[in-house]
């Protein structure tokens, strides 16, 4: 401790650098508080539209961005406040008709003007420190807070400020030369070394329990007894000077009942009241008369007095005049700008932040309505209520809801009256539809949230919803009873019916209940706010209550949390949590759940109307399941006598068994189980259950447990009973739904009635119903069980299928299914059915609406005698079955050849449930069940007593291995594998690393929770690697990208450091076997870890798991689960077709299982490609095709090949032999020779036949455009005989052979544009095109051989008949079973054509383009024609939308089914087979171009980027993270780079460091160099300031003679609020063009010139575990070719120069030098996929 003559010395330093002090800069200051209150985070989301004012850093450091103000951060409230208020004051000033939502309704401006003038007044004191701060660092002493941590120093200040040495000296000196500065800052310093600045100044009486009153009141009196005693002149100056200095400590109560600058005469006034009253009851009553006559003096001058402003008055008053503006011009421009959603976001912010200021004090807020109610401007889902409403009051007394003032007190729920004082009621003008029941007034909106008997419910739930994410609504629906108050009591009301208005514009009013409370009631019924605020308050009120210990416990019993625990220690868990719920800035980010309408939008009462086409699917919400369940005992011969298990039925979240309502239930949304305990009166026995259901809600297991006690504490493990659950129709019961099972399986759930809308749909157009409505038939709604217990979602058109029936009847033919289907539930738990007719194109040729397609609606069948009627002809429709009723809304698109993937018109498609009463009984038997034990605003559910005994939450544990657990696997989370993989792979390296360098150089232990297997038993080979040179690699790469240390590294080292970690060298850890089977072994490891309870059961049965793996394969083989898994792989919990895969690989590591299940996916998507026309008119390659492929069938049936069936090669036969004859040839020549000559006398068919590939451009009826195969092959055949001008003898017996070749050319194409089989047919050699020609040509007969009856007719014939089209399909039927058989031999086929790993290679670089890829839209086109660029096409697919008549939509659905498995197979090769393979690092570099398309076609966004680790890149780590082994494709290791950024924030390396680089510095030495770059970079400045907004430039120029490839070069860089940031936190950049107006402006980049250059900017990954921040990585290659989506290879000519221009805001500055410097990376990705890296380092500051 410095001794006393340190502390004087150190004091009188201090004090006489505060007497040097120049004036104040008010106006500097006033900007530099604009422009962190511009920062605030309250203000985030509209800093944009505000004006940044000249820079002041009183410091000397850019800080403008950040919320500290002389270090201290207590500063960031008062910022907010003074944001809140500045643009609540600026609202104001926006004119009505750009308040198109009525915000302004929701803003107290005269709170806002008194809440600026009282944050000035806070504020004001730190700008005085800051002023203090900078004279002493201009004087190089210390700063306030180095004396602040000195010891003893602030006791020794504030005790000399008293002494009578100090006042005499400094204070008495400063009254006389008139100067009021010093005296002023010291007695901030005094607050300030008290720690009291948070307080300062003191409000009212609070001052004279201050420091500052008891050092003012020692100066005023010593300065009286001393110095002005007996002088009446000189005690009024004194009174005058120390009134003045009270300003800046003191504000007397006032009116607003906050701090408010007080004028200089009031103050004085107040503070020498004070010091009389004080003084007066034991003081020195001289010294308070002569206080007494000295104020009664002054009143005479109080406006002299007032000319001097304090402090805090003239930094308010510049601010207003100078500042206010810049919020008033940029709060109006965001109007003008509509960004609604910004403003709404300020003011939820601002009101969160009010309710914890002002909690006790709601009328001093500048919010006043919650930005949630300002939906109810456009009609949205706010509390509406219609006029004439009435109002409950507590006095007893009915208000109608327009009378309603801010001086009611409302009547909220329960038998006591309970009082609602301070409501508000809103008066609106909105377009809004309304409900009513039982034929009552309609009085709330279809939104509105009631009351009932099961819990909340809504008429729209879903409108409910977007306006409170966070509060659960159910369908409020016929049948349920909600409460209605009758005087002090409540009646049960049951609903028999709902009416609704139609939408109309009108007054319309919202009433917003004051306080916590949120019920209330209207007309009687008891409804309530449904506010968010509300909601997360609750939530948190109730997390608060659970004991900390138990909290824990509570996270710990969360399987997803694992992970979590696994990275972080329990302390830190806890902190972090306690932080969270207690700390009342924590704010939820709530904004984001809902978007404000569009100005456009109209009729949003409800959700009703036309829906999105596309949307990401997810699981069905298990309180939303309407079904009825049959249980079967997995054992049944262990059930009890007398004993069956019971048929239970699922609605509105509760349980229904053998008809009887369980009033012990309960069920848990997250593990989507139900639990239960019931008695059995009958057996004098208690039945505890649990049923767990799958996602899909058709299927489910758990188990029974029957004791005689209702309640045991332990559970015997032969008592339980397990059972497998399948949903059945809730309205007929199980016996109907049994009785209803079709042939294939199909199990029947729910019917509807489907009614078109004959009128066209536009585009841009919302509908709800129809306006010429039709009924076109019924739509059944079920699933698929094949009879061993699977299930998938399924639904049939029953009307297409009696058709078929009847065809296959009345013609003779065998046809299958006419149309394929698709289900799939959506985000908004919809469930979407879709049915493709792929069939359609036979019916023109059949029916009466003829080749041109005259007739759409009323389809006949004369030709073929068939009852029934097709509706209407249609191409596809899909419905989306909304689960809480009603609303059931779809499109249908009629068949239009002339259209792409014949998508024609658009019509509405409506269905209306044919179950709605049995619904509605159902639902009443439950809400009467429930009213007996609940109370208004109280559900039984929630009732300790009707919870079921505890023991029914270990009975789940209890898990019997099943194909269907295997195939929905219903707790698997991807990214909880994916980064308890990632931790695991972290924690071996801490394990496994040289133990001196984990404890000189991290901060972590040695892990003691690892595996075995990844532990100790762990392969040498492994732990050598972690050992020897991944953990060195790691600390070095670390070290080196920390200043300190980075000098200490060569330039060559530190390139080969990151070439090791990130290229593709021979000898990086991309193509590192060690690695690679590291990742294999984690990620089998975790699925273990996080499934134990799943995964026992199939290891401890009986059949082994390798069993199970095999069974489960062969299921996914199946045609119905391939349809289910590969049209939407993207399911609950992450890419389906990866967690089987994981499921196959975890049970069965040494199988190839998920191998050969992607050769079935390739089938797969052939078939799907076979349903589209083939449309080019090149005829060079089917020329060419048509003359191999014929000579090679004519010669391999004369020469009696085997693999062709005997049956097609005994006609083909007999029909060379007539052609022969026909032309007079010798048939004893060789089979070559035969063929040739053949060949020859076909020679003008041969020429004029390529041009018949496609009815394209040959001018036939609009029906031939939709033909394919033979249905279109024959009809060429057959056009192209008629049209040849001299007539070939017998050329009829050559229509069988000519057929089958031109079919095998469309085979061909399928496997060479449609699922990548062939790279590239035009460079294949001529060897190389007979295998492919033979394999098509074997699949084409094998095809007919299925029909060959028919085939024989097809060929006799010509295609005139229905039933002639009819056998042309039966035909394409059955080349489309040829190629499903045929998988394994195309594979066979492209490894021979394409080398090792072709078959892989070429699918993968057929679905992962060479180019770079960027985004297509997913969403419905229709009436697109087949002439024009195919829309929406994934990277790659121009080719193949060129050759087909299919939509991007279809060919992005089929490109990420084969990218998803090719990705799958490829990464399991390489685990499996890295010893075996010649070519690992091949495979490599082909799955980093797989893997950037797929990021681009998955729609990652959708997939939740922001998962800290999870998220560190923009491509494989967010799009697909398929396994563990798949991070060595792409180079890159997830806990690198967040540990980079993070590992050396707090705690520098020690100097051993230097030591431990030098002892690396050899293993460095072994690693790849590093390629150089092709093109030379540059950056146009290597230092910036900090909060200025600044353009940096990143230049490629070509400095070499010759013209320089590339793939691309990705620029990466970061902002946030990180220190490592190059941008600040709120930069959200956007990629615009050269000609854009706004490329300069802030938050956007370009590239440049257009002409040579473009990029893609995919959404920044949020990364950051101890911060949050930004990657942005952005492609700059070649501009798009016309008509494709990808990015070509960047070209550029000698001296040639392209840029990327970057506009922001710099992020701050670091806390030291090592913390100061930002990076943009560089990386040049060659046309050979390897990398060479530039980084570039820029100093802030």
């Amino acid at each position: 401790m410095p001794d006393s003559d340190g502390l004087r010395s150190a004091f009188m330093q201090l004090a006489n650098a505060v007497k040097g002090l120049d004036e104040i800069p008010i106006a500097e200051f006033a900007n530099r508080l604009h422009n962190k209150a511009r920062y605030n985070p309250v203000n985030r989301s509209l800093f944009k539209y505000i004006e940044f004012a000249p820079e002041y850093n009183p410091l000397g450091e850019c800080d403008s961005h950040s919320q500290y103000l002389d270090a201290d951060d207590a500063a960031e409230g008062l910022l907010s406040r003074l944001a809140m208020s500045c643009v609540g004051q600026a609202t104001s000033d926006v004119d009505d008709h750009l308040d198109t939502h009525k915000i302004k309704r929701c803003i107290r401006v005269d709170n806002a003007e008194v809440r600026y003038n009282e944050v000035k007044c806070f504020l004001m004191s730190f700008c005085l420190l800051e002023h203090i701060d900078a004279k002493l660092k201009s004087l190089h002493q210390p700063s306030l807070q180095d004396l602040f941590k000195v010891p003893g120093f602030r006791e020794y200040a504030l005790e000399t400020m008293q002494n009578e040495n100090f006042i005499k000296k400094e204070v008495v000196v400063d009254i006389w030369n008139g100067n009021h500065l010093f005296s002023i800052s010291m007695i901030l310093l005094s607050v300030y070394f008290q720690s009291d600045i948070h307080s300062f100044p003191a409000y009212g009486h609070q001052f004279s329990n201050e420091i500052t009153y008891r050092i003012l009141t020692a100066w005023s009196y010593n300065t009286w007894t001393q110095h002005t005693q007996g002088d009446d002149e000189r005690t009024d100056m004194m009174i005058e000077f120390f009134g003045k200095v009270a300003t800046i400590a003191y504000t007397p109560q006032s009116s607003k009942r906050m701090a408010q600058p007080t004028p200089t005469f009031d103050v004085t006034k107040h503070f020498y009241s004070m010091i009389i009253d004080s003084e007066g009851r034991s003081g020195d009553s001289n010294y308070v008369a002569a206080l007494k006559s000295s104020l009664v003096r002054m009143d005479g001058r109080e406006p002299v007095i007032n000319e001097w402003k304090s402090h805090c008055d003239a930094l308010a008053s510049y601010f207003k005049i100078n500042l206010q503006p810049k919020w008033r011009n940029g709060i109006i421009d965001a109007f003008k700008a509509k960004d609604t959603n910004n403003i709404l976001d300020w003011m939820s912010r601002s009101q969160d932040r009010e309710e914890n200021l002002y909690h006790e004090a709601p009328d001093i807020r500048i919010i006043l309505d919650s930005p949630w109610d300002l939906s109810i401007v456009n009609g949205s889902v706010g509390p509406i209520l219609a006029t004439g409403t009435i109002i409950l009051l507590s006095t007893g007394q009915m208000c109608p809801v327009e009378d309603i003032s801010d001086n009611h007190s409302l009547l909220a729920e329960h038998e006591e009256s309970q009082e609602i004082s301070g409501s508000r009621c809103i008066a609106i003008n909105a377009e809004v539809s309304f409900v009513s029941f039982n034929g009552e007034q309609p009085f709330a909106t279809p939104g509105q949230v009631f009351h009932t008997s099961t819990g909340l419910r809504a008429v729209d739930p879903r409108a409910a919803q977007a306006a409170n994410p966070f509060q659960r609504v159910g369908q409020l629906a016929a049948g349920h009873i909600i409460y209605r108050r009758n005087g002090s009591k409540y009646e049960n009301v049951e609903i028999k019916s709902i009416e609704k208005t139609s939408a109309t514009v009108q007054t319309v009013y919202s009433i917003s209940p004051g306080g916590r409370q949120q019920n209330y009631h209207a007309n009687g019924y008891l409804i309530t706010e449904n506010d968010p605020n509300q909601t997360l308050h609750s939530a948190s009120e109730s997390m608060r209550k659970i004991p900390e210990r138990k909290r824990i416990a509570l996270l710990r019993g969360c399987e997803e949390l694992y992970s979590m625990f696994l990275r972080y220690d329990e302390k830190t868990i806890r902190e972090r949590l306690n932080l969270e719920i207690l700390n009342p800035y924590a704010e939820p980010d709530i904004v984001k759940f809902k978007s404000f309408p569009a100005e456009s939008d109209k009729n949003l009462a409800t959700s009703d109307g036309s829906r999105p086409s596309t949307r990401r699917g997810k699981a069905m919400q298990l309180d939303r399941i309407q079904r009825r369940f049959e249980l079967s005992a997995h054992e049944p011969t262990h059930l009890p006598a007398s004993y069956h298990l019971p048929e239970l039925v699922l609605i509105d979240g509760c349980l229904v068994a053998d008809d009887e309502v369980i009033m012990r239930s309960a069920h848990d949304l997250h593990a989507r189980t139900f639990k239960w305990t019931r008695e059995l009166q009958d057996q004098q026995l208690f039945e505890h259950g649990i049923l767990q259901i799958f996602h899909e809600g058709i299927s489910g297991h758990g188990s029974v447990y029957l004791t005689t006690d209702s309640n045991p504490m332990h559970v015997s493990e032969d008592g339980i009973i397990p059972f497998e659950a399948h949903a059945r129709s809730l309205a007929r019961g199980v016996r109907y739904a049994t009785a209803a099972v079709e042939d294939d399986g199909f199990h029947e759930l729910e019917t509807y009635k489907l009614i078109l809308d004959k009128s066209i749909w536009p585009p841009d157009m919302d509908k709800n119903k129809p306006e010429d409505p039709m009924e076109i038939g019924e739509l059944k709604n079920g699933f698929w069980n094949p009879g061993d217990g699977t299930t998938v979602p399924a639904i049939r058109f029953p009307t297409l299928d009696t058709l078929r029936d009847q065809i296959n009847k009345e013609s003779g033919q065998n046809l299958d299914t006419l149309y394929r289907t698709e289900c799939v539930t959506l985000q908004d738990d919809t469930f979407r059915g879709t049915v493709r007719f792929h069939r359609a194109s036979m019916i023109p040729f059949i029916s009466n609406s003829g080749e041109d397609i005259s007739k759409l609606y009323d389809v006949q069948f004369p030709d073929l005698s068939l009852t029934l009627e097709l509706p209407v002809l249609f191409q596809e429709f899909y419905m989306d079955l909304d689960i809480f009723g009603g609303n059931n809304v779809g499109a249908l698109y009629e068949y239009d050849p002339t259209k792409r993937a014949m998508k024609g018109n658009r019509h509405f498609l409506k269905a209306e449930s044919t179950d709605l009463d049995a619904l509605s009984n159902l639902r009443s038997k439950v809400s009467r069940a429930f009213a007996t034990f609940s109370q208004p605003g109280v559900t039984a559910s929630s009732l300790p007593s009707r919870q079921p005994a505890s023991i029914t939450d270990v009975l789940i544990k209890n898990v019997k291995p099943t194909l269907e657990l295997l195939l929905k696997f219903a707790s698997y989370e991807e990214k909880s594998v994916h980064t308890t993989s990632q931790t695991l792979i972290s924690n071996m390296m801490y394990y496994h690393m040289d133990q001196g360098d984990r404890e000189k150089f991290t901060s972590r232990s040695k892990p003691d929770n690892l595996p075995l297997s990844l532990a100790d038993n762990l392969p040498t080979k492994l732990k050598d690697f972690f050992h020897d040179k991944y953990a060195p690699a790691f600390l070095c790469r670390s070290i080196s990208s920390f200043e300190k240390y980075s000098k200490k590294f060569t330039d060559t080292e530190k390139k080969k450091l990151w070439y090791w970690w990130e290229g593709n060298g021979d000898k990086c850890l991309s193509q590192s076997q060690e690695y690679n089977d590291i990742n294999n072994l984690t990620s089998i490891e975790a699925m273990r870890i996080l499934y134990s309870k799943e995964f026992d059961a199939f290891f401890d049965s009986a059949e082994g798991p390798v069993k199970w793996a095999q069974k489960l394969k062969a299921k996914l083989e199946q045609d119905a689960i391939m349809n289910y898994f590969l049209q939407d792989p993207i399911k609950h919990g992450g890419n389906a077709i990866n967690r089987e895969c994981c499921v196959m690989n975890t049970l069965a590591p040494s199988e190839d299982f998920a191998d050969e299940w992607f050769t079935k996916i390739v089938d797969y998507a052939g078939q799907i490609g076979m349903d589209y026309p083939y449309i080019d008119e090149d005829t060079k390659i089917a020329g060419q095709w048509l003359n191999d492929s014929m000579l090679d069938l004519i010669i391999k049936i004369l020469l009696d090949d085997p693999s062709i069936t005997a049956e097609v090669k005994d006609t083909l036969s007999k029909d060379i032999e007539a052609f022969e004859k026909a032309n007079g040839l010798d048939q004893t020549l060789t089979a070559e020779k035969r063929a040739n000559n053949i060949l020859v006398r076909q020679g003008i068919f041969l020429a004029e036949a390529p041009k018949w590939f496609t009815a394209i451009g040959n001018g036939l009826a609009k029906a031939f455009g939709g033909t394919r195969l033979f249905q279109w092959l024959g009809q060429a055949f057959d056009k192209v005989s008629q049209k040849i001008p001299r007539k070939i003898p017998g050329m009829k017996y050559m229509k069988g052979i000519s057929t089958l070749v031109m079919a095998a050319f469309y085979v061909g194409m399928i496997a060479t544009n449609m699922v990548g089989l062939i790279k590239n047919w035009a460079v294949l050699k001529p060897d190389q095109k007979a295998t492919v020609i033979l394999e098509t040509l074997k699949i084409a007969t094998d095809g007919v051989s299925y029909a060959i009856d028919k085939f024989k007719s097809f060929k006799d014939n010509p295609t005139t008949k229905a039933v002639d089209h009819l056998q042309a399909e039966s035909l394409n039927q059955g080349t489309e079973r040829a190629l499903r058989e045929s998988s394994q031999d195309l594979r066979d086929m492209s490894e021979k054509i394409n080398g090792e790993g072709g078959f892989h290679d070429s699918v993968a670089e057929h679905v992962g383009t060479a180019e770079t890829p960027t985004a297509v839209s997913g969403e419905e086109v229709w009436n697109e024609k087949i002439q024009d660029p195919a829309k929406n096409v994934p990277p790659g697919g121009e080719v193949t939308t060129k050759q087909f008549s299919i939509s991007g939509k279809i060919l992005k659905g089929l490109n990420i089914a084969l990218g998803i498995g090719v990705t799958i197979a490829m990464t399991f090769t390489l685990a499996r087979e890295w010893n075996s393979l010649t070519t690992p690092g091949k495979i490599i570099q082909t799955l980093v171009v797989i893997v950037q398309a797929l990021t681009v076609i998955l729609d990652v966004i959708d997939l939740g980027a922001a998962a800290g680790l999870w998220a560190v890149t923009g491509t494989m780590a967010v799009a697909l993270p398929i396994v563990g082994a798949v991070l060595a494709v792409v180079g890159v290791v997830l806990m690198i780079i967040g540990f980079f950024v993070n590992m050396y924030k707090s705690n520098p390396p020690p100097d051993p460091v230097a030591d431990y680089i030098k002892k690396n510095q050899p293993l460095i030495a072994k690693f790849n160099t590093a390629p150089d770059p092709k093109l030379q970079y540059s950056v146009s400045t290597t230092r910036v300031t900090p909060g200025v907004v600044t353009s940096i430039t990143i230049e490629a120029v070509n400095n070499s003679s010759k013209d320089v490839e590339i793939k691309n070069s990705r620029i990466t860089l970061l902002s946030g609020d990180d220190d490592t940031c190059l941008f600040a936190e709120a930069n959200k950049f956007h990629l615009v063009g050269d000609d854009s107006s706004s490329k300069n402006d802030e938050d956007y980049t370009y590239v440049t010139p257009d002409e040579l250059v473009d990029a893609n900017l995919p959404t920044p990954s949020q990364l950051g575990t101890t911060s949050i921040y930004y990657q942005y990585d952005l492609r700059l290659a070649g501009p798009k070719k016309k008509g494709e989506s990808s990015l070509q290879s960047l070209v550029l000519k000698p001296a040639a120069r392209v840029r990327s221009v970057w506009t922001g805001i710099i992020n701050k500055k670091g806390s030291d030098k090592d913390h100061t410097s930002s990076t943009i990376d560089i990386v040049e990705t060659f046309t050979n996929q390897d990398k060479s890296h530039v980084p570039f380092s820029l100093v802030r500051g």
